[in-house]
């Protein structure tokens, strides 16, 4: 005979009997006692009559002993019903060992499991009883309602039950529903199933901000009601002389703005999914802004010049509260003397750039305004003066030159200038970049500013110290006259007065010759000459004496 584990059904040998009832998913083991040294072939048909494959199914033969201690042969088989619901027979083919064959048929009904839907979450206002209408269940053998709270089900065992909320369930607003369903099979292969559904118990409260509320002109004032309860969603509805000024009047949290000065009346009224309702009232108060105007003598200076600022509140209340500059950059702020009073001064060791400065004024409302100014500081140009050269010899002129850097870049005056009226005459133009000194310069040390402006009007200037040095006339003693052929020195290049240089042309002792002394460079001295004068030989002319006898006396030869 066939049998499960825990089911044993008895009936006559090649006739088929209903031996198990499942539901999917559950593993069943089948078992069939016969003659020693037997063998069984297993077998398993759905209800089309299509013999499935169970290889993958586990089976064995077994030699055991019963309870009452008598030896039993036999096989089974495990089978996992993950198969569709329906009606299949299990076969098993016994051949014992003389050659007989004997076969025993069973069937089993699968079972689809339970299903269940609780149905989506409901509501309830004010309390009241609540048909879960849309809870479904399917091949199920029994249901079974439950609650977390404390209420009740007109009846617990019915697919859509009347539930009444309790007070707990009142006070907590909300409760859960469970629905439980037991599975068609009775012998514990059918899983039970169970869903949940929420119903909402509606105490709907709205709270609105402590009023009245109080803004400035152009700002915003945003609107927070706040509900607590309601069934379902909250539907939002703004009433009233400034619900025009609202930007949604069916929201909980809309802006107030664009009003004017005045007093605005708002009714805010909450509406739940059942109608439920409730209404709040507030009162939003607008004052008029100030005005802020920033003046300043000048906006763009070059460096190190200070400039004087003011805010010039007015309007509004008429009664100011607070003063403060700002910016974008914190540090700018240290450029102010003050940054809470309305007329800082923006002090003149600001390096170049650009600095924006925002002044806002606060009334005794508290409403605000603000303006902004940008001031630039403009670089001083670099000038830088310099001579080619800078120490001459009377009669020199000297090339002064200009050489203007930084600053805007764009030089648009070139000014030289010394304290000596004088030396300005000297110069050929004291408006050029690069003037020159005239070589009508008389000996001194002068010290000459060059002065550059830029197109934004700044300046800068530097200094060159030139010197023209007078020029000496060497000192020579003179030499000579000599007589024709004589041998003369050459000519000291070196002056009594510490000048050296050479003399042209070379020493000629044959005629009277001119010589020029030229000064080495770089000494200031005019050039010297010396006329050195040669005689020519002259022949003693003599009155011839004698002649004179033998023993004469002769007088001395003049």
């Amino acid at each position: 005979m066939l049998t499960t584990l825990l089911v044993t059904v008895l009936t006559a040998a090649g006739y088929a009997y209903e031996i198990d009832r499942v539901c999917q998913g559950a593993e069943r083991t089948y078992r069939i006692n016969g003659e020693a040294g037997s063998t069984w072939a297993w077998t398993l048909v759905n209800q089309t009559g299509d013999t499935l494959d169970i290889s993958t199914y586990p089976f064995k033969d077994f030699s055991e002993m019963d309870t009452d201690g008598n030896p039993i042969q036999g096989s089974e088989i495990t089978i996992t019903w993950n198969l569709l619901p329906g009606t299949y027979t299990l076969s098993a083919e016994q051949t014992s060992i003389h050659g007989c064959e004997n076969y025993e048929l069973g069937t089993i009904e699968v079972l689809p499991n339970p299903m269940i839907n609780a149905g989506p979450d409901l509501v309830a206002c004010d309390a009241q009883p609540v048909t879960v209408s849309a809870a479904t269940a399917s091949d199920y053998s029994t249901l079974l309602w439950t609650t977390s709270g404390d209420g009740t089900f007109d009846d617990a065992t019915i697919q859509n039950p009347v539930y009444t909320p309790g007070t707990a369930d009142i006070v907590a607003e909300t409760v859960t529903l469970t629905l439980s369903a037991e599975g068609l099979a009775s012998n514990g292969t059918c899983q039970p199933v169970s869903d949940d559904v929420v119903i909402q118990i509606s105490n709907l409260t709205a709270n609105l901000p402590a009023g009245p509320l109080e803004g400035c002109f152009g700002s915003t004032i945003s609107l927070e009601a706040t509900t607590t309860g309601g069934i379902g969603t909250i539907t939002h509805l703004w009433t009233g002389t400034g619900a025009t000024y609202l930007s949604n009047v069916s929201i909980a949290n809309p802006v107030f703005s664009g009003a004017p000065a005045g007093d605005y009346a708002l009714t805010y009224t909450a509406t739940d999914a059942e109608d439920c309702e409730v209404t709040e009232n507030i009162t939003i108060t607008i004052f008029d802004n100030p005005l802020a105007d920033i003046t300043a003598d000048e906006t763009e200076v070059c460096e190190s010049n200070a400039i004087p600022l003011d805010g010039n509140p007015s309007g509004g209340s008429g009664n100011y509260t607070n003063h403060e500059w700002t910016s974008a950059n914190p540090d700018d702020l240290d450029l102010l003397t003050d940054v809470n009073i309305q007329n800082p001064v923006f002090i003149g060791s600001a390096l170049p750039g650009s600095y924006t400065f925002t002044y806002t004024v606060t009334d005794g409302n508290g409403c605000m305004a603000s303006d902004e100014i940008t001031l630039v500081v403009n670089p001083l140009p670099t000038a830088t003066a310099t001579a080619t050269p800078t120490e001459v010899c009377q009669g020199t002129p000297i090339q002064l030159q200009g050489s203007p850097s930084g600053g805007s870049g764009t030089y648009v005056t070139h000014l030289w200038t010394a304290e000596n009226e004088t030396v300005n005459d000297w110069l050929d133009d004291r408006s050029l970049q690069n003037p020159i000194l005239s070589a009508d310069a008389t000996p001194g040390t002068y010290t000459l500013t060059y002065n550059v402006i830029d197109d934004k009007g700044c300046e800068g200037s530097g200094t060159v110290e030139v010197t023209v040095n007078g020029n000496n006339t060497p000192i020579f003693t003179q030499v000579g006259p000599f007589c024709e052929g004589t041998t003369i020195a050459e000519l000291p290049t070196t002056s009594e007065n510490g000048i050296t240089g050479t003399w042209t042309p070379a020493i000629d002792n044959t005629q009277t010759t001119t010589y020029t002394f030229t000064p080495d460079a770089g000494q200031c001295a005019t050039t010297a000459t010396m006329t050195i004068t040669i005689d020519d030989q002259i022949t003693p002319i003599f009155t011839q004496v004698g002649p004179f006898c033998n023993g004469a006396t002769i007088a001395e030869l003049p």
